[in-house]
């Protein structure tokens, strides 16, 4: 048995601040109260990995509401001179346990499809339209059963083609865009576009653990953390330092911003929108 195999039956061990334990990805159903919501980074972006820096944002001031946006058909980005102080968007608040203990990237991509106006079931994505990896490479395809606390996860690659898979059979010109190696902060402009971003972070904001196992496609390495979760970043507020997150284990949550970034940076800035 290889360690990442392993590390798959850990998926519902509990998480413990005391000790570094080895969990699986998307998390089981633990308790969270031993994580506060904001909390203080404790981790930083691996230097030898880190992007490039993105331009600094000019701030306007008030706040924007979702419903002034959302009319527009082809939905872009705003610019830095344009983006709000604050903005949030109103996506559905989707939890996945029971159902899927371990299918946060497809309860993620099912909040951000219902944003857009679809309608279908927490399980449609998970049942009908994941793909599922051949060769245990986590940026292909997921691995494991999401119904199971046994499964794994998958990386944006994987995500977009369950997206696109799901978008052409409702005949819609959307498809899934990956984000990968985009800042944080120039996350928000698509946010304040009127985009909730599906964003790749940790569970219960706990620091990440890297497993030792790596998948390279198209020229990009995805390491794997023993902590990883899908969430989607739907709001933020500079102001305040925080940022809003529909989070498939917790429910809609506020974060500290400059914890989330940190993780969101040492995982290794994955992202995808639907545009």
């Amino acid at each position: 048995m290889t360690y990442y195999k392993f590390m798959r039956r850990l998926k519902a061990a509990p998480l413990l601040l005391s000790a570094v334990l080895f969990l699986s990805a998307c998390g089981s159903d633990r308790p969270a109260a031993s994580v506060e919501d904001t909390v203080e980074a404790t981790a930083t972006p691996s230097p030898e990995a880190e992007p490039e820096e993105s331009s600094q944002l000019q701030i306007t001031d008030g706040d924007a509401s979702s419903e002034e946006s959302k009319a527009a058909v082809g939905k872009t980005p705003v610019t830095v001179d344009q983006l709000p102080s604050s903005f949030r968007l109103d996506v559905p608040d989707i939890l996945q346990n029971p159902e899927l203990p371990t299918g946060c990237e497809s309860v993620a991509l099912t909040m951000a499809l219902m944003y857009e106006g679809f309608s279908l079931e927490k399980t449609t994505i998970a049942d009908e339209y994941l793909v599922y990896t051949e060769n245990d490479n986590l940026a292909e395809g997921y691995y494991g059963d999401p119904h199971s606390e046994n499964g794994a996860g998958c990386f944006p690659p994987a995500l977009i083609k369950t997206a696109d898979l799901y978008l052409q059979a409702q005949q819609s010109d959307l498809r899934g865009v990956d984000l990968t190696g985009v800042s944080l902060q120039d996350l928000f402009l698509y946010v304040a576009g009127d985009m909730p971003v599906i964003v790749w972070n940790t569970m219960y904001m706990s620091e990440p653990n890297f497993t030792g196992e790596e998948f390279d496609l198209n020229g990009i390495t995805y390491r794997w953390y023993n902590t990883e979760h899908c969430v989607v970043l739907s709001g933020y507020d500079l102001d305040r330092g925080v940022v809003y997150i529909n989070d498939p284990l917790e429910g809609i949550v506020e974060r500290d911003l400059a914890a989330f970034e940190a993780y969101y940076d040492e995982i290794g800035r994955f992202a995808i929108v639907l545009q």
